[in-house]
């Protein structure tokens, strides 16, 4: 074997090492990225508009649930209200900080499902139309509100309605 042979060895080793470690960094940091905290549309299944994003952004990624973590509350038969929406709906936007707003102010622990993401939820909670609320008690539903309307309209809703 020449010595051109073990020269186009060597570097062909050396670029294999080099591509895994790139590789390998960038897989690390796209995990770390995604650790921690649950984001709007994780999954990346739709377009979201920047600005809608935001105003989701700018709520509470806290308030952020999953669908097992959904239905781990309805075995728990607690009374909460969860908030349906899509990433990609201006009015759903629009609604969550009224929403957020008006739950705290009434006292209902509310959480917030993205029906994008978990779409089964559509199906098993009746969704036909975003944004939804929903109040939950001892595992069943209490009432629901279909729409977009102001904070002070959801505090009386949640009053009325909430018991």
């Amino acid at each position: 074997m020449g010595k051109s042979k073990y020269v186009i060895m060597f570097f062909t080793f050396g670029v294999l090492v080099v591509s895994a470690f790139l590789f390998f960094d960038s897989s690390q940091d796209e995990i770390e990225k995604s650790e921690g905290a649950l984001q709007i549309n994780p999954g990346g299944n739709a377009e979201v508009d920047p600005e809608v994003l935001q105003a989701f952004t700018n709520t509470s990624n806290d308030k952020l649930i999953l669908h097992d973590e959904l239905e781990a509350l309805l075995i728990d038969g607690e009374t909460f209200s969860i908030y349906f929406f899509s990433p990609t709906c201006p009015s759903c936007a629009g609604t969550a900080p009224s929403i957020v707003e008006a739950s705290e102010e009434v006292g209902i622990p509310m959480r917030m499902y993205d029906l994008v993401e978990f779409e089964q939820g559509n199906e098993q909670f009746g969704i036909i139309d975003a944004p939804t609320v929903i109040v939950f008690e001892a595992g069943e539903e209490l009432t629901r509100f279909v729409g977009h309307d102001t904070e002070e309209e959801y505090i009386e809703w949640f009053e009325n309605n909430y018991k």
